[in-house]
């Protein structure tokens, strides 16, 4: 079941970031070199056709996703379910054809993608203000 895979990878990306040394010590900004060798590696089995070893990179990628977003969980910067929502939200809106009766030919899609990613542009300026108000809040109850 994917559910309990998923929970039982978060699980355990907790707990070793919580009493595993090494992990301890992680930043956002010092786990990201990992992140970008993991990427590295799921292109490069994309590339040689490689789906077996896809399957263990992707893998790699999730975990280290995962743990990134453990570690802005501890900072109250945002949860996984916030990421997940956010990421649900973003598929649904760019995809009008799918999601309403927006006309799905290629020239249409592309058209509303770019008006979509204009309109994004606009109000995530104003999301970004709230979340670092946010942030200004928790910094400053700590």
């Amino acid at each position: 079941m994917v559910e309990k895979s998923f929970k039982d990878l978060v699980e355990c990306s907790k707990k070793l970031r919580k009493e595993c040394a090494w992990d301890k010590k992680e930043t956002i900004e010092s786990f990201s070199k990992y992140l970008d060798e993991e990427v590295k590696e799921v292109l490069e089995t994309i590339d040689q056709n490689d789906h077996f070893s896809l399957r263990d990179e992707l893998g790699d990628v999730l975990w280290n996703v995962l743990f990134i977003v453990n570690i802005a969980e501890e900072k109250n910067l945002f949860t996984l379910k916030e990421v997940m929502q956010n990421t649900h939200e973003k598929m649904v809106r760019r995809h009008p054809h799918v999601y309403s009766d927006s006309p799905g030919d290629l020239d249409s899609i592309h058209n509303e993608w770019v008006r979509i990613k204009a309109e994004e542009k606009i109000w995530k300026a104003d999301k970004r203000k709230a979340f670092n108000e946010r942030l200004t809040k928790v910094a400053k109850d700590e």
